[in-house]
């Protein structure tokens, strides 16, 4: 966190030059089941829960501020994409990407 801040510093060295700025993990798509995928692709914008931007390679999505308390079998909030938001919200992230190039985070999950 401290580099994405020391970029931050270059880009807006005066207060007020940047409004906004956010850094958004990408996490590779092995850590959500091919039925989560094609939930995804779906379901896209129009999630019970979540706001959901498709592109080619994946997934831009939300990540609320508070967990969400849903139904064991809620088929829009599978228990893999359910530990993805719980792990971005512990890092405190309001987005997360999910591609099939990202990252794979130790203790989470994979469906290869």
């Amino acid at each position: 966190m401290e580099a994405v801040m020391e970029a931050v510093e270059a880009a807006c060295p005066s207060v007020g030059t940047c409004s906004w700025v956010m850094a958004v993990p990408v996490i590779s798509a092995d850590h959500i089941s091919v039925e989560t995928e094609q939930m995804l692709e779906r379901v896209g914008d129009n999630h019970a829960y979540l706001h959901v931007a498709t592109y080619e390679f994946g997934w831009f999505v939300t990540v609320p501020s508070e967990r969400l308390e849903v139904d064991a079998d809620d088929d829009e909030m599978p228990p893999d994409l359910l530990g993805l938001i719980d792990w971005a919200r512990a890092q405190g992230y309001d987005w997360i990407r999910i591609d099939a190039s990202g990252d794979t985070i130790d203790g989470l999950p994979t469906f290869e």
